[in-house]
């Protein structure tokens, strides 16, 4: 245990009882949130020019005006937690504070409901992720007794946030929406009027996308059919990259895509998807 500090020792016993110590697989996987987790609890000690460098950005590019703030909940309480266990909720509500780009914007936090859709069409679904600590799950509900925001059974925040997001999608002269999410499927959401930040303060408009993935914000959903998403546990096309997959998604191509998807992870019966 003292490898690994005091933070397994508080998160992991309870009262007498102790677990075993961590595989090499969750050590890196481990390793990965606590890289994470670094750049969360700089910005909320206040380090770290990225958050004024995108609030200049955004306001410059809104004409001065943000009406919306959608916030992953489950994602920021996370992070909050995995920077340090202790006052969850009122780090939690910095860090949504510090995206809130300007005054009197509308506060929107979105929490994952029991259970998903997403796991009841293909079982692997985040499969591959390990089980939180039972603290991160008192952070979470910590965090929501500050703000309770919206949840629904079957949907994670994501759904939510789009959904939000598009019914803002035809704001009026000078409003735009702005998404604290660190999630890369929500990307395809991006457009002249809608932005997304990270915990780290970086901000991703049209051109950030492109740059990041060689793909326009709307094909983002493309590019995913082709390489996949490991984060999730979701495999992608045999043999295609982030690179190959961008040029086939730049070409509007996910036939094939979609094609494996339902015959080679779902199991769809190739006389059916004749039909489709």
């Amino acid at each position: 245990m003292t490898d690994w500090g005091p933070g397994w020792l508080y998160r992991d016993v309870v009262g007498a009882r102790k677990i075993a110590p961590p595989t090499e697989s969750q050590r890196a996987k481990m390793s990965l949130e606590k890289r994470g987790a670094s750049k969360a609890s700089s910005c909320a000690a206040g380090v770290g020019a990225e958050w004024a460098q995108a609030r200049h950005q955004l306001l410059g590019s809104a004409g001065g005006r943000v009406t919306n703030l959608l916030v992953d909940g489950n994602g920021v309480a996370v992070r909050t937690w995995w920077a340090s266990p202790y006052r969850c909720a009122d780090r939690f509500k910095a860090a949504v504070e510090r995206a809130m780009p300007s005054a009197g914007a509308t506060v929107t936090v979105c929490w994952d409901g029991p259970g998903s859709w997403r796991r009841d069409i293909y079982a692997g679904y985040k499969a591959n992720r390990l089980a939180k600590p039972s603290g991160c799950f008192r952070a979470i509900e910590e965090c929501k007794s500050v703000f309770p925001g919206f949840v629904a059974s079957g949907y994670e925040a994501d759904d939510l946030i789009a959904t939000l997001a598009q019914v803002a999608r035809d704001p009026g002269p000078g409003d735009a929406t702005l998404i604290l999410i660190d999630d890369k499927d929500l990307l395809q959401l991006v457009s002249p009027r809608c932005w997304v930040v990270t915990s780290a303060g970086k901000i991703f408009d049209e051109r950030a996308v492109a740059n990041k993935f060689g793909v326009d914000p709307w094909r983002i959903r493309n590019l995913l059919s082709w390489m996949g998403d490991k984060v999730d546990g979701l495999p992608g096309i045999p043999g295609y990259g982030r690179k190959r997959a961008a040029e086939r998604a730049s070409q509007g191509d996910v036939g094939h895509a979609t094609t494996y998807a339902l015959t080679e992870l779902v199991s769809v019966p190739w006389n059916v998807m004749e039909r489709v």
